[in-house]
């Protein structure tokens, strides 16, 4: 959806977005918009608290734990 808009779409946009997946409880969406929030700012610490809370209200607690270790995976290595 965002993709095709005519417009730039900006880190704000595809959090918004994630915020609303996050409301509706869609997990695959909310994945899908935390991976394009990754492609324009990597360092984006709103987008790995939302896919926690998502994570937990849908019982993936082990989806968490991949998340913060390849987030701070990534950190190491640019230290």
């Amino acid at each position: 959806m965002l993709r095709t808009m005519p417009i730039a779409v900006d880190m704000c946009s595809w959090l918004t977005l994630l915020i609303a997946c996050r409301c509706f409880g869609n997990v695959n969406m909310g994945k899908l918009c935390s991976n394009e929030a990754i492609k324009l700012d990597n360092n984006t610490i709103a987008r790995y608290a939302l896919m926690s809370s998502m994570y937990v209200e849908s019982h993936r607690l082990e989806a968490i734990y991949l998340s913060i270790i390849s987030h701070f995976g990534k950190w190491a290595q640019q230290s």
